[in-house]
């Protein structure tokens, strides 16, 4: 595992009007991110919505953000859940 060092930014979750997830802009968040020289990714927390996704839609997101940062800083998925067996899948 790789040690985390400097700044670990909490990332939003990009929505379309209607309240569904947008995982397209999410390569060019990340590329401003590693750009501006950030140490690593926070997701899915309480800043990028992750209370209020669905499990399915934590997932999709986590792993665009993964995609996307293609290794080249540390990626940390908040995986809480008020339910046991959902925090586990």
């Amino acid at each position: 595992m790789k040690q985390l060092t400097g700044l670990i930014a909490a990332t939003f979750t990009p929505m379309h009007e209607d309240g569904s997830v947008n995982l397209a802009p999410i390569p060019a968040i990340v590329d401003r991110l590693v750009n501006n020289e950030v140490g690593g990714l926070y997701v899915c927390g309480s800043t990028g919505e992750g209370p209020a996704l669905t499990s399915a839609e934590r997932r999709d997101v986590a792993e665009a953000y993964v995609k996307a940062t293609a290794g080249r800083i540390p990626v940390v998925v908040q995986v809480g859940h008020a339910s046991n067996w959902e925090a586990r899948d």
